[in-house]
């Protein structure tokens, strides 16, 4: 074993745990998930940060709900009971009506992009790498003799 090799990669170990945490932990702040129950021909409301923001949005209904946004989709993507959005605006919203006769669950989540996400996404990244990075001096430390 060698000590100092083994000391390097745990060092290097937890400076890439505290950048994933971190990076983790920062991009948890800009996104925002809300769940609805809606009545048949009720609906609700979402209101989106000025700039671009991505919105996914859930249903449990056999129908799709009707959606309504306010502002310029950049992007759009569909698959089974899910709908998501790129959304570019100044007071961008984003409105969703249950148009089918039985009630459904609707989940809406919302993420503002922006550079702290930018930056909390990078950080992630590299807090993984450099974990991984540091596992692997660790264990050739330990597995190395000397």
């Amino acid at each position: 074993m060698r000590k100092k090799i083994v000391i390097v990669g745990v060092i290097i170990l937890v400076i890439g745990l505290v950048l994933a945490a971190g990076g983790f932990s920062i991009a948890r702040t800009g996104i925002s998930i809300a769940t609805y129950s809606l009545s048949p021909g009720e609906g609700k409301t979402v209101s989106l940060r000025s700039g671009i923001s991505t919105v996914s949005i859930a249903y449990n209904g056999s129908t799709p709900p009707k959606i309504v946004i306010k502002g310029k989709v950049v992007e759009s993507s569909s698959s089974t009971k899910a709908e998501a959005f790129l959304i570019n605006g100044t007071s961008p919203s984003v409105y969703v009506e249950d148009n089918s006769s039985v009630p459904i669950l609707v989940d809406i989540a919302v993420t503002g992009i922006s550079s702290s996400i930018e930056v909390a996404g990078l950080m992630f990244i590299l807090g993984i790498i450099l974990f991984f990075v540091g596992l692997g001096i660790t264990i050739y430390g330990f597995i190395r003799r000397g």
